[in-house]
């Protein structure tokens, strides 16, 4: 009676599939995900009574199949090594490039770590890579706070010549590393004794934004004037206790820990919200918004162990994944290199490179 249950169980399933694919064929994706889910659920029900078999074994190959094809998920191929392999306690959180030089946020290690790409952006010679600013240093007299987020400000025409990294501790702090100067140093910021609790930081067109979480408000600074008072960017102040990540493409864009991307423009909330035809982002841990040439956002997903990316107008496009295995295991953030068209992966254990796939490039189902 168990088996003949099981065999029950496995026919139901076989029968979802089959309205799966006829469903995918029809191009109605959020009924195919839907139905394969059941054709799922089925399938470990029937497993859990008599084990996997090689039908049970074969009909979850179809399903996961049809799962990647629906969903439109493209195999990453190119993540096999890795450029950098993180020592036993780390936490990276944060990754940011620039040229040659990658920058790492470690809370686990409580510092800033910097690596040097070899000529051919493709290696790591010197994978230990160097500390350049660590919770507790002593700078001038100043103690460095936990460290939060970092952020690159390239060169002001006529206001600042050099492009340097700036670092936000928990101490409303501010610390810019010029890579071509000896250590970190303090960036006097006018203003800075209404800060409350500043968890962002992110640079825009030269100028300097600050999310305040105390206040509810997002600090601006004119292009290169750290001098002056900085000005209230939103019109009147928000909820920033659950923001995850703050990016800046003309518009302003936040990211909640529950997934959520929240768009602004000129100060105000507008309509939006991401597509969830073909599901939801499990754990949201970081986000990157497309300059003027890349019209997409993509939202690294912790718990799916992938990249899901959306149009800017919310349009679910396509998501990236690891073809087998788990390399993407406790991914934590996401760097997106423009002008080289690549993709930084960091997960709690190792940082991956691979090539920023083309908007035509076909997942590997469809190719075949």
């Amino acid at each position: 009676s168990v088996r003949a249950e099981a065999e029950a169980l496995i026919q139901m399933a076989q029968s979802r599939t089959a309205s799966a694919s006829s469903a995918l064929d029809a191009e109605d994706n959020r009924t195919t995900l839907n139905l394969l889910s059941e054709a799922e659920d089925l399938l470990d029900r029937a497993v859990e009574l008599v084990g996997a078999s090689q039908p049970s074994n074969e009909l979850r190959a179809t399903i996961r199949r049809l799962e990647q094809e629906a969903a439109k998920v493209l195999p990453l191929y190119e993540l096999v090594s890795p450029l950098v392999t993180f020592p036993e306690g780390s936490a990276p959180e944060r990754v940011l490039v620039q040229d040659q030089d990658i920058y790492v946020l470690d809370p686990g290690r409580s510092l800033i770590a910097r690596y040097r790409m070899d000529q051919s952006m493709e290696t790591v010679p010197d994978a230990v890579g160097d500390s350049i600013l660590r919770t507790g240093d002593d700078i001038g007299g100043v103690v460095v706070g936990e460290l939060l987020d970092m952020a690159w400000q390239p060169v002001i025409p006529g206001r600042d010549d050099k492009s340097t990294l700036l670092v936000l501790d928990a101490n409303n702090r501010i610390w810019r590393y010029d890579p071509r100067v000896e250590g970190p140093g303090l960036l006097a910021l006018e203003g800075s004794s209404v800060f409350q609790r500043v968890r962002q930081v992110e640079s825009y067109n030269g100028r300097l934004y600050l999310a305040d979480a105390g206040l509810g408000q997002l600090l601006r600074y004119p292009a290169g004037q750290y001098d002056v008072d900085p000005s209230p960017w939103f019109e009147q102040p928000i909820s920033l206790e659950d923001m995850k990540s703050l990016r800046i493409d003309g518009d302003v864009w936040l990211l909640l820990n529950n997934g959520q991307v929240l768009k602004f423009f000129n100060g105000q909330q507008q309509a939006f919200s991401l597509d969830n035809s073909v599901g939801l982002v499990r754990d949201a841990v970081d986000f990157v918004v497309g300059d003027g040439t890349n019209p997409y956002i993509y939202v690294a997903d912790g718990g799916g162990e992938r990249v899901w990316v959306y149009t800017k107008d919310g349009v679910y496009y396509r998501q990236f994944a690891a073809p087998e295995g788990n390399p993407l295991r406790g991914l934590s953030a996401i760097f997106i290199e423009e002008a080289t068209d690549s993709l930084y992966l960091l997960t709690t254990s190792a940082l991956f490179k691979h090539g920023l796939p083309a908007p035509d490039a076909v997942p590997a189902a469809e190719a075949d």
